[in-house]
């Protein structure tokens, strides 16, 4: 399932694409059935031949791995920082 926003970003894609073939690339977030939270890729393109879409074509791409892997630096200097933080002043006596 698309998380609120998700669902109406692919909704509004989805209507812009069928009714003026507006190519849209998104990344989304969705609950799957076992309740895990994942990031996917999402195209869509059409193909107008006398002025009517004839062809619609898309992709989706499991993406979590990229996203999760954007936020790994920020999570080790925040780590880092906080164990600076945490480090009692006593233990380097």
């Amino acid at each position: 399932m698309y998380e609120s926003k998700s669902r109406s970003a692919v909704e509004g894609a989805l209507e812009n694409l069928l009714e003026f073939g507006t190519f849209y690339d998104l990344d989304l977030q969705l609950t799957t059935s076992k309740g895990n939270k994942r990031w996917i890729r999402l195209t869509g393109n059409s193909l107008f031949q006398n002025d009517k879409i004839v062809k619609v074509w898309g992709m989706i791409q499991d993406i979590t791995q990229i996203k999760q892997a954007k936020y790994i630096p920020v999570i080790l200097e925040t780590a880092c920082l906080l164990a600076a933080f945490i480090r009692p002043n006593h233990l380097e006596d």
